[in-house]
């Protein structure tokens, strides 16, 4: 792990995995996806967002993995996000800040519009 002893930045895959598990996210058993493909896994990350500093893990630790990709920040001028639901919004704004981005959007099915949160 980076940083000084006891701060860890980036959590290892074990310790998301204990996460994801632990809030719920990390669901076992048959699913089915929207495209018919089937699955023994499905990660529902809305259900580990719920909790702040769980939230607040997850989107630092996403951050940091951006901002150490400074390659692909200095080769586009202007960055949007965009999120497939408003539960990813936490996510977005973890990426937003770590990629300098301007605006971050989100999709919403019910209503077939998107979504539009300038920051």
């Amino acid at each position: 792990m980076a940083g000084a002893p006891g701060v860890q930045l980036i959590p290892s895959p074990e310790e998301i995995m204990q996460i994801l598990k632990r809030t719920g996210a990390f669901r076992e058993g048959h699913f089915v996806y929207p495209n018919g493909k089937h699955t023994a896994h499905y990660f529902q990350m809305p259900l580990a967002f719920r909790y702040y500093d769980t939230a607040r893990v997850l989107a630092v630790a996403l951050s940091r993995k951006f901002s150490r990709r400074t390659r692909h920040r200095q080769s586009v001028t202007k960055i949007s996000v965009i999120s497939p639901s408003s539960g990813g919004i936490p996510v977005a704004f973890g990426a937003r800040d770590a990629l300098s981005a301007q605006q971050i959007y989100w999709a919403s099915r019910r209503t077939a519009n998107a979504c539009f949160a300038s920051t």
